[in-house]
């Protein structure tokens, strides 16, 4: 039988209740709080026992201290001959517990106690409102992303991930920072009148449920990526983590001076971001020289399969993106760096498979009015280039448009079978015997 367990338990700084009750049931489960750090509880086996914590704040602590000050140990010696003992501390935070059945509080001032957690939350909020500001910049970006490459964003497993969890991470910032001005108004309106402090309340299921989904879209996204340098830079972020904080506690454990420790592990941490980063450029730029294109030659359309005519100096791209909404796929041949030959041909296309059926609508209407605005001048009502209906026969499709510019047919062809999507954009126009290559290579299969 295991005799130390760990968990990591999302608690709103201000829940003091919560995390109280919370650990009184580990307890009497048989689990006695050990030690708190970045990286969660951590208890040990003892027999199930009905005990009460405490929870508080301690204004002038730091995690950066080598061992508590002179106030806060004569603190401490006061709760310990009051019969709490000092179970576990993180940065400001104590938390005492006591066998007692029916002890006295640790503080018997309201006034005292909340000025205290006053004092302490001011560093919460600020992390609280900085992290606001960054979600609000995030969603900013993600919206204006969104409207201008609505399809790209849908076929992007991180932009969606992204996303949702920015949008549920800012509904939870905004409930938490409102949940705690509206009980410290309450607690200060219960602390003039003598009464004690009213029970705190967070939402911890909330943010446990964000922090799963976090988890399990950074797994979906490294599944489905093909770029291992994400891979790299996920786990190097996580190592980077790991040494900081190693070397806060080592310094702290060597009785190493606050002012001191904030100055070297920030100095450490500068040396390793730097260090990671100039590895990630390394590896990118590794990755990116050793790793082949990807394979185009059994499902791509060329343009040497267009003209006829062998082009080797053509320069061929292709770039996929896949969620489970959308899968992206965008090809180029186009002319290498020399200036093209009479007969040379090229062409660009895109091609969108719809997993998700309702988005079908939306995207179409997205490629049909893409060109709304292009050729316009100030002052023109009608747009100067338009999809128009076209024969839908020779591409075996359920309807077909072609780009009218100026009164002038386009080579620009929109083409929509039941669940695919396909604008293919040549330099000329596209006889019976182009278009049905084309279908049959780009088309649905069966």
């Amino acid at each position: 039988m295991k005799s130390n367990k760990w968990q990591f338990p999302l608690f709103s700084f201000y829940d003091i209740t919560g995390m109280e009750k919370y650990l009184e049931r580990m307890a009497k489960k048989g689990w006695m709080l050990k030690k708190i750090d970045t990286f969660g509880y951590h208890y040990e086996k003892s027999e199930p026992k009905s005990v009460h914590y405490s929870v508080l704040y301690y204004p002038t602590a730091s995690a950066f201290d080598p061992e508590p000050g002179e106030d806060q140990e004569t603190f401490q010696d006061f709760c310990d001959h009051s019969g709490w003992h000092l179970a576990a501390n993180n940065a400001k935070m104590l938390v005492f517990v006591n066998e007692k059945e029916d002890p006295v509080p640790i503080h018997t001032d309201p006034q005292t106690e909340l000025e205290m957690l006053e004092r302490s939350s001011k560093q919460f909020v600020i992390c609280w409102l900085v992290l606001l500001g960054f979600i609000l910049f995030n969603l900013h970006t993600y919206i204006s992303f969104f409207r201008f490459n609505t399809i790209e964003f849908l076929a992007s497993p991180a932009q969606l991930v992204l996303g949702v969890v920015s949008v549920l991470l800012l509904i939870y910032v905004l409930l938490d920072l409102s949940t705690w001005y509206i009980w410290k108004k309450r607690a200060r309106a219960a602390a003039d009148m003598g009464e004690a402090l009213p029970a705190t309340h967070g939402y911890n299921k909330f943010i446990g449920t964000v922090f799963l989904i976090l988890i399990a879209g950074m797994a979906y996204i490294l599944l489905t990526s093909r770029n291992p340098a994400l891979f790299i830079s996920v786990l190097s972020a996580f190592i980077v983590v790991l040494l900081v904080n190693g070397v806060r506690l080592a310094l702290k454990k060597r009785k190493i001076s606050k002012s001191e420790n904030i100055i070297i592990t920030l100095l450490v941490d500068v040396v390793i971001c730097a260090a990671f980063a100039g590895l990630m450029l390394f590896v990118a730029g590794h990755v990116r020289r050793n790793t082949a294109p990807e394979s185009y030659e059994e499902t791509a359309v060329t343009a040497e399969m267009l003209s006829g005519i062998p082009q080797p100096e053509s320069l061929k791209q292709l770039r996929r993106s896949s969620s489970f909404l959308l899968t992206n796929t965008e090809f180029s041949d186009t002319h290498a760096g020399n200036a093209p030959r009479n007969n040379d041909c090229s062409l660009s296309y895109q091609v969108l498979d719809v997993h998700f059926s309702p988005l079908y609508k939306p995207c179409l209407n997205k490629l049909l009015h893409f060109y709304d605005k292009h050729g316009q001048y100030d002052g023109d009502t009608a747009p100067a280039y338009v999809y128009e209906p076209a024969d839908s026969a020779p591409w075996n499709a359920n309807e077909v448009w072609q780009l009218n510019g100026y009164g002038k047919l386009e080579p620009n062809y929109l083409v929509c079978w039941d669940d695919t999507i396909l604008v293919f954009k040549p330099d000329r126009l596209l006889d019976d015997a182009m278009i049905s290559m084309v279908a049959e290579k780009l088309g649905p299969k069966g």
